[in-house]
């Protein structure tokens, strides 16, 4: 998995990881891009059922861009990457053919706030941007009636908090729920 300075994703599977990352930063230096981050796991047994998989959940998660059908934008890589990882838990529980698959949630990630509240939406929730511990930043509604009942979050930039996060984003938006204030708050 890379993760080029645009923000997009790069999944899939090799058979040959150094050749293959080589090929790929080549590429990218054509469109005056560079790789800020890659992962990759050890080989895997029925890879190629793995790969299909994962592309699945990323294309729930986030957009294909014109570059095919490996490539994703709107993804944090530290979220892709956790997908990558736990891919054996995003089967679904009620699937017979074992390929339909459901994103999971991100438990206990630290981000930092970058703006002010947006209350100009819904009143059951708030609009932050955060920025991940990766460098990705994402933005999010924070609906968590324990935290503030009457959606009045006193969250405001530059405080650190953890988070979950409910890997299902809608309109672009992921579901945050806080799960640690800022030591300002407590």
């Amino acid at each position: 998995m890379l993760q080029f300075d645009n923000g997009v994703i790069k999944a899939g599977m090799t058979a040959d990881l150094a050749t293959r990352s080589n090929e790929h930063a080549k590429d990218a230096g054509r469109f005056d891009l560079t790789i800020v981050n890659r992962w990759s796991s050890e080989a895997q047994p029925r890879v190629h059922q793995l790969e299909r998989r994962l592309l699945a959940v990323l294309s729930m998660m986030g957009t294909r861009t014109p570059a095919g059908r490996e490539y994703f934008r709107d993804i944090p890589f530290t979220i892709a990457r956790h997908q990558a990882i736990n891919l054996h838990h995003t089967s679904r529980a009620q699937c017979c053919c074992g390929n339909c698959v459901d994103p999971i949630d991100i438990r206990r990630m630290q981000a930092t706030v970058i703006s002010d509240p947006d209350i100009s939406g819904s009143h059951d929730f708030t609009e932050y941007k955060l920025e991940l511990g990766c460098g990705s930043r994402i933005r999010t509604a924070i609906s968590d009636p324990d935290f503030a009942p009457d959606s009045a979050y006193a969250l405001r930039p530059d405080d650190d908090i953890e988070i979950d996060i409910d890997c299902r984003p809608w309109n672009r938006v992921w579901t945050t729920y806080v799960a640690q204030l800022p030591t300002r708050l407590t």
